[in-house]
């Protein structure tokens, strides 16, 4: 195990400590898994998406990112959308990357996200930029970005995905 994993994997642990007493639970009845972002086959782009809602006024945001068999970043978009539901918002989340993928001339899509009521969900780890994407922007017209205009932070992020040891993942058993 390289240093990066195992700093990676202590930086978990730690944060497994500082948890009060009655939510600690030890590491016998605990598993951990790498959970990585995973690219779609040779030919084919994966469409990650999420949605983010805020509790107190239910207004929701959309994001995504589209990237290739390499993992290099074809464009990645946000949106803010008004009051809605998830269900609502992680649907819209799907349907304006697609638009985006199709009006950029991308016809083989992998969808992928970590609603449990859309998907066969991945693990939420594995759809870390997407989730930025959906926090970035507030106003009600699309921001699509591509592979050159980087948003701050939206770099760093695809860089973790593509060549970077996993995400640990603790489960409680």
């Amino acid at each position: 195990m390289g240093a990066e994993s195992l700093l990676h994997i202590n930086v978990h642990w730690a944060r497994l400590y500082h948890l009060p007493r009655h939510h600690a639970i030890l590491p016998y009845s605990s598993f951990a898994a790498n959970v990585k972002w995973s690219p779609p086959p040779n030919g084919w782009f994966c469409l990650n998406s999420d949605a983010s809602l805020s509790h107190s006024s239910g207004a929701g945001s959309i994001g995504g990112v589209v990237r290739d068999h390499s993992g290099v970043l074809r464009f990645s978009y946000s949106k803010s959308i008004g009051t809605t539901t998830v269900l609502q918002a992680e649907l819209r989340g799907i349907l304006e990357g697609l638009r985006i993928a199709r009006d950029k001339g991308s016809i083989a899509i992998l969808c992928a996200g970590d609603c449990h009521i859309v998907f066969s969900t991945i693990p939420c780890e594995a759809n870390m930029v997407a989730d930025f994407m959906s926090k970035l922007y507030s106003s009600s017209s699309i921001a699509i970005y591509d592979s050159v205009s980087f948003t701050p932070g939206l770099r760093d992020l695809l860089h973790r995905d593509s060549f970077d040891p996993p995400y640990v993942r603790i489960r409680h058993l």
